[in-house]
């Protein structure tokens, strides 16, 4: 058997560089086969079987994906712990689900030449992403006196498994909101729902870690499919601690509909962290022919923060019929992609 290895010490960091690395045992009749079929020399196919593993586990950058998981973390909680809709003067209560996902300086291209292949992994890094489910509750004081002040609560602790991955998420949030310039109009017509000035602080976190064997396949070429199956330790955990500041207006209409919008900027002060200690199993599919291609050892431990500022716009809808309001929100960061898609129902008395 021959072995190819490639060990990085990330650099650039406040703290301790953290080892990330990939090692390869090699079939030698099996690398000689796929070598002669991608047209590759030996050491370029280890290069880029290599570079491929990187790209597949998103170690190609690993503080920039755990950057943007911490951001996509953060994002999790938008539209879960206050209301922005239509004008309420008692309490309200509901639950919302909220998927986030950031992208930032994403290229995971593969680009077939022929039978040769170019795997761009310069900039290779996983979309990350973030969820949570929430229930909230709240009340707004008008009903008692003090017009324009509202306080929201919001929190939820769940298991959750997905795919081979094990996940715990927890969040727990508390919103003050303050509105003026308003309301004024009639909702059975035209109500303006004023400016809503909403602060407070947001706090979740998301824990995957891996309980069963996994799977890959990526085309290498026309006529080659690579595979991995892999087992042993996988975490990420995410964690995030917000601050916001958001100024928004709402504008209902015959009653039965409100939509919002505005912005916001963030103070996030959460990171992710990853553990990886996996052995994956790396065949190919040649034509008709199965391969063999041999071993790897993948190892890799290191965290980043998320940003420290971050702004962004918010626009939503709801539906209104009685007491039940049904929404849907969307929030995008202004600075690399960052989306949250927010839904849910809530019930005002």
């Amino acid at each position: 058997m021959s072995r190819t290895g490639l060990a990085l010490l990330l650099s650039a960091l406040p703290a301790p560089a953290l080892a990330q690395t990939v090692d390869i045992t090699f079939d030698p009749a099996a690398k000689q086969a796929l070598s002669n079929e991608l047209g590759l020399v030996e050491t370029e196919l280890e290069t880029l079987l290599t570079n491929q593993l990187r790209a597949l586990y998103g170690l190609v950058d690993t503080k920039e994906f755990l950057r943007l998981s911490a951001n996509a973390q953060s994002f999790s909680n938008k539209g879960l712990g206050a209301h922005y809709g239509s004008v309420i003067d008692g309490f309200i209560f509901g639950v919302g689900v909220n998927v986030a996902a950031s992208a930032g300086d994403t290229d995971l291209t593969l680009i077939p030449k022929g039978n040769k292949v170019e795997v761009i992994v310069e900039r290779a890094v996983p979309v990350a992403g973030g969820a949570q489910i929430s229930l909230m509750a709240g009340v707004d004081l008008a009903g008692v006196g003090v017009p324009g002040l509202a306080f929201f609560v919001n929190g939820l602790y769940y298991p959750l498994s997905t795919h081979q991955l094990d996940g715990t998420f927890t969040n727990l949030g508390a919103h003050v909101q303050y509105t003026v310039l308003g309301p004024a109009g009639e909702p059975v017509a035209l109500e303006w729902g004023g400016f809503r000035l909403t602060t407070g602080l947001e706090l979740s976190r998301a824990q995957y870690e891996l309980t069963e064997s996994f799977e890959t396949s990526t085309q290498l070429a026309e006529s080659v499919e690579f595979k991995t199956l892999s087992t042993g330790t996988l975490v990420l955990d995410q964690s995030a601690y917000t601050i916001p500041f958001e100024a928004t207006a709402s504008l209902t209409v015959a009653y039965f509909v409100t939509v919002f919008a505005g912005g916001g900027v963030d103070i996030p002060l959460g990171s992710s962290e990853m553990r990886f200690d996996l052995t994956s199993d790396l065949s190919a599919k040649v034509g008709s022919e199965d391969l063999h291609v041999g071993q790897a050892k993948v190892q890799v431990t290191d965290s980043a923060s998320a940003d420290r500022l971050v702004a962004r716009a918010l626009v939503g809808v709801e539906a209104n019929v009685g007491p039940v309001h049904g929404f849907g929100q969307v929030n995008l960061a202004l600075k690399d992609l960052t989306v949250a898609v927010a839904a849910g129902l809530r019930f005002a008395f």
